[in-house]
C-alpha cells in the first residue's frame, strides 16, 4: 500500500494544517487527510460545461451541500463554487435530497436561502428546479431586494409562472407541472428582461429597470417570507452580465440529462 507524506506542514501553533469545509487536509503529524463525501468538494467547479465568464454565484447540490458527511461544521451553508464566497445561508430547516444528483428541499412552510449577492444594470440568473405542490397559489422561486423594495422576484399565480421586475408583475404562458424539473433563465440588461424556459425565450419585458443588493431562494424577502416554495432547487448560476441566447442554451444542455428534460 502506498502513501504520501509531507513533513512539517502545520499551523503556526503546531495544530492540524489547512482545511476544506472544516475538515483538516493535513493533520498535526503532517499526514495528508483525504476528506470523505462531497464536503471535500467545497471549491469544485461542478465539472459540467456551464458558462464561466461573469459567474458570481454557483450553487449545485450535486457537488456542494450542507452536512454531506455529518462532520461539516457549517451545516447551514450551501457553498458557492464560483470562488466569490457568495455562500447561501440555509434558514428554517432546508433539507437535502439525493435524487437527480442532489437538490435542496423547500417544505412550503418557512424555508429559504439568502445570500449577500448584489447586481446592477445587467445580470443573469439560471435555475434548475421543480415544484412539489401548489398548496399556495403564490410561491416564490427567487427574490431580490434593493433596500426595502422588491426589485426582482419570480413565482406563480395559479401555476402560471410570472416575474416581478422593477414595479409590476409580468405574466408568462408557462404553466408549471408538479414534480417536473425545469430550467429557467432570467436575463436582464439596461431595462430589458428576457425569460427563457430551457433554451427558448418565452417572454421579453421592456423598459423595466432592475437591480438588487440581496439575492435569495425559496421565499419572498419583501413580504416577510410569506410565499414559501414547496419544491426543490438543484442548481443555481448567477452572472454579473447578460448571457446570450446561445449561452443560455449551453447552461441548459450541460445539465438537462440529469433532470430528464
Amino acid at each position: 500500500m502506498s502513501e504520501i507524506r509531507v513533513n512539517n506542514i502545520t499551523n503556526r501553533d503546531g495544530t492540524a494544517g489547512p482545511s476544506i469545509a472544516g475538515i483538516p487536509v493535513v493533520d498535526s503529524n503532517s499526514h495528508f487527510v483525504v476528506p470523505t463525501g462531497r464536503t471535500g468538494q467545497r471549491y469544485a467547479d461542478g465539472g459540467e460545461n456551464i458558462v464561466r465568464d461573469g459567474l458570481v454565484l454557483h450553487l449545485d447540490a450535486k457537488y456542494s451541500y450542507p452536512g454531506a458527511t455529518g462532520t461539516n461544521p457549517d451545516v447551514y451553508t450551501w457553498y458557492d463554487m464560483s470562488g466569490n464566497d457568495n455562500d447561501g445561508e440555509l434558514v428554517s430547516g432546508v433539507e437535502y435530497s439525493s435524487s437527480n444528483g442532489g437538490s435542496l428541499v423547500f417544505d412550503g412552510s418557512n424555508d429559504y436561502i439568502r445570500t449577500n449577492l448584489s447586481a446592477r444594470s445587467a445580470y443573469t440568473a439560471s435555475i434548475f428546479f421543480k415544484v412539489s405542490s401548489f398548496s399556495f397559489n403564490d410561491m416564490r422561486l427567487v427574490s431580490a431586494l434593493y433596500g426595502d423594495i422588491d426589485q426582482f422576484t419570480c413565482g406563480w399565480n395559479n401555476q402560471y409562472f410570472r416575474v416581478w421586475v422593477g414595479s409590476s408583475w409580468e405574466e408568462t404562458s408557462f404553466l408549471t407541472q408538479i414534480n417536473t424539473y425545469y430550467h429557467l433563465s432570467i436575463v436582464h440588461f439596461l431595462g430589458t428582461t428576457q425569460i427563457y424556459l430551457g433554451g427558448n425565450n418565452i417572454k421579453t419585458i421592456l423598459n423595466k429597470s432592475s437591480y438588487f443588493n440581496n439575492f435569495g431562494l425559496g421565499n419572498s424577502f419583501l413580504f416577510q417570507y410569506g410565499y414559501p416554495l414547496n419544491g426543490n432547487i438543484a442548481q443555481v448560476s448567477v452572472y454579473n452580465r447578460a448571457l446570450t441566447a446561445s449561452e443560455v442554451s449551453q447552461n441548459f444542455n450541460a445539465l438537462r440529462s440529469r433532470f430528464g428534460i
